[in-house]
């Protein structure tokens, strides 16, 4: 479903469309979200889903190609954490490929989802 800003900027297109589920990666990984947002650089929001029932999930996230180090704290990998079955939003840009690199420090079983995004 697309939004029209009618201060005359981009369009934010509206989806709830699951594009991850299962054991997040230990290191940097890509993911392609191409099939919901095209081959191109999108300013994209994401929700995480924690759907282990054990584990915290610990995330990181940036544009793909990125190299700088998302470290907040002492640890590597807690720059976002969500509980067990917890769920939260974040934004990344992606590549002109439609694809953006994440992570956790564990393997927590989780599901990601694009909610929604536009053209910078």
């Amino acid at each position: 479903m697309p939004l029209n800003n009618p201060g005359g900027g981009s369009v934010l297109t509206v989806h709830e469309t699951s594009v991850f589920n299962g054991a997040a990666p230990a290191i940097w990984t890509d993911l392609d979200i191409s099939a919901v947002v095209g081959n191109r650089v999108v300013l994209a929001l994401l929700k995480a889903v924690n759907n282990d029932g054990v584990n915290n999930l610990t995330l990181k996230a940036r544009t793909n190609g990125d190299v700088d180090l998302f470290y907040a704290g002492i640890s590597t990998w807690d720059n976002y954490s969500l509980g067990p079955g917890r769920a939260g939003l974040f934004a990344v840009i992606t590549d002109v490929n439609g694809i953006f690199e994440w992570g956790s420090g564990i393997g927590a079983t989780t599901e990601i989802f694009v909610e929604g995004f536009t053209v910078p």
